[in-house]
C-alpha cells in the first residue's frame, strides 16, 4: 500500500481551474509592493507560464503531505519574489 500511496502522490498533478495568465497575475497581484515585485521577477525568469508549471510543482512536491493553504502559498510567492 505505501508503494502505491507514493506512486499516485509522485504523478499527482496539480493545476487551476479556470484562465489564469500574466494580465490576470499582474491585476491580482501587483496592489503591493511585494506583488510587484513578483509580477517584475516571473517577467525576469521566463514569464507566467514557466512561473506557474515550477510553482505548482514545488507546491506538490514540498507541501502536498502537511498541507497548501493560504499561507503557505504566501509565503512562496514572496521566497520566490525575493530569492536571486
Amino acid at each position: 500500500m505505501q508503494k502505491l500511496a507514493e506512486y499516485l502522490i509522485k504523478h499527482l498533478i496539480v493545476d487551476f481551474e479556470g484562465e489564469m495568465d500574466d494580465k490576470l497575475l499582474e491585476s491580482l497581484a501587483g496592489d503591493d509592493d511585494a506583488g510587484r515585485r513578483l509580477v517584475a521577477k516571473i517577467r525576469e525568469e521566463g514569464g507566467f507560464d514557466d512561473f506557474i508549471v515550477d510553482f505548482l510543482d514545488m507546491l506538490k512536491m514540498t507541501h502536498l503531505e502537511t498541507g497548501i493553504n493560504r499561507d503557505v502559498v504566501v509565503k512562496e510567492l514572496r521566497e520566490y519574489a525575493e530569492s536571486d
